[in-house]
């Protein structure tokens, strides 16, 4: 994987999340809770809302602007960060 920024390996749960691979919007829209995690993240840099909801609907799988899904091995929440290429 090549991004823009340094690639993570989140965490939940106190134990490393298992990677589930590139996510865009459409595939977003099945782990609410993964979606949520990418808004908060967002709202942590300073973005507005609407900043936030536009750049989440950008996400593709496949394109330069993508998202990066885990689900914690423990509880089973889903989390991402979002990159680009």
């Amino acid at each position: 994987m090549v991004g823009w920024q340094q690639e993570q390996w989140l965490h939940h749960c106190r134990d490393a999340a298992e990677f589930h691979g590139a996510v865009g919007a459409n595939e977003l829209a099945t782990t609410p809770d993964a979606l949520e995690h990418l808004r908060l993240t967002s709202a942590g840099s300073g973005w507005s809302a609407g900043d936030s909801d536009w750049y989440l609907r950008t996400l593709s799988k496949a394109g330069p602007v993508t998202a990066y899904l885990f689900r914690c091995r423990h509880c089973g929440s889903h989390l991402a960060y979002s990159d680009s290429a």
